[in-house]
């Protein structure tokens, strides 16, 4: 995307491939991803951005071992913080 965007928050989501965020602390190895973007927040959090069906894996994973964490579908937030670029985590 190039230049500034003006729409609904359905239309901005459509500029990322991903739909679903995974949000949880930055102290837990952060688990294993094979259908999306892992990356590192501002603010201390892991957040994965990833389709419908990954977030169900990874959210069984998380809790089977107890983890805190959230699942949403992406916010007008996570499509800025996508188009702007974070610091990409290794995903494996």
């Amino acid at each position: 995307m190039e230049g500034l965007s003006v729409g609904t928050l359905d239309y901005l989501r459509t500029f990322v491939k991903y739909q679903y965020s995974i949000r949880m602390p930055s102290t837990l190895e952060h688990p294993s991803v094979e259908d999306g973007t892992v990356t590192m927040g501002r603010d201390g959090q892991i957040q994965v951005l990833t389709s419908e069906q990954e977030a169900y894996k990874i959210s069984r994973q998380l809790l089977e071992k107890g983890v805190r964490f959230s699942v949403n579908r992406i916010s007008l937030d996570d499509v800025f913080f996508h188009l702007v670029g974070g610091a990409e985590v290794d995903n494996q």
